[in-house]
């Protein structure tokens, strides 16, 4: 038999949150399932029933680095050591976090029902990461320079 494995579910959305969780559930009928949420986050009852666990956190970046609490929702996620780490939508700041948090493996559950393994490499997820925001960046600088420092042109 084999042994029970830890998961940590980052929901960070109640939208569509019962399919997900019924989905872990199925796929991990044994398993210890850990759902991790923003305080600001309701679960129903049917979906408090199907997790062993319910870990109320700060998850968003900006509210964590804003109210000093990266260093106390990182540490309590990484004392957990979870074997299998589930993120329901795949932007760059929840992967981030989930790279930051060190599990042994990382999937992301997409909404159209896919599930795609992440990469847990944290060189490789942060240089993606800032080339977006370098990409925003610039965006932002070009539209600024557009819009106020180009001559405009006569005639």
């Amino acid at each position: 038999m084999s042994e029970k494995i830890t998961i940590g579910a980052l929901l960070n959305t109640t939208y569509e949150g019962l399919p997900f969780v019924k989905g872990m559930r199925r796929l991990h009928p044994d398993d210890n399932i850990v759902a991790i949420i923003s305080p600001r986050t309701v679960l129903t009852e049917e979906e408090t029933a199907l997790v062993d666990e319910v870990l109320r956190l700060e998850i968003s970046p900006v509210r964590m680095i804003l109210r000093g609490k990266v260093v106390e929702t990182l540490s309590t996620l990484r004392a957990r050591k979870f074997d299998l780490f589930l993120v329901r939508f795949s932007t760059l700041k929840l992967r981030l976090l989930a790279v930051l948090v060190a599990p042994r493996h990382c999937e992301l559950w997409l909404p159209n029902g896919s599930m795609i393994p992440a990469s847990t490499s944290f060189m490789g997820t942060c240089l993606q990461y800032f080339a977006r925001r370098w990409s925003g960046v610039r965006l932002h600088l070009k539209a600024f320079w557009n819009a106020y420092m180009r001559p405009i042109r006569k005639g």
